[in-house]
């Protein structure tokens, strides 16, 4: 499976381990371990959940970084960075 991150892609390397759900990013791969006590059936949603989770907490990271830069260019407050899934639309600007 191939996965795009910031417009890199990357494979995905599922492990079977003793710990709970883990992520890396390592060279080309994301590697996913998977606690051997997972169903077989329950694998695919853990793994998406572990990559949603990843997702979530670098794009957060990045986002705010990005504001943080070019708020300060402007000389303005620091927006407040909110990801969070959505249904229908991808995204919005809202002014407060």
């Amino acid at each position: 499976m191939l996965i795009f991150v910031f417009v890199f892609m990357y494979n995905l390397k599922i492990l079977s381990g003793e710990i709970e759900p883990s992520i890396k990013l390592k060279g080309k791969y994301f590697e996913v371990t998977v606690s051997k006590n997972t169903p077989q059936k329950s694998q695919h949603q853990v793994v998406r959940d572990t990559l949603w989770k990843w997702y979530l907490e670098h794009a957060e990271n990045k986002l705010r970084e990005i504001m943080h830069k070019y708020s300060r260019k402007l000389q303005i407050d620091t927006p407040t960075v909110v990801v969070k899934p959505q249904a229908k639309r991808w995204g919005q600007l809202l002014e407060y």
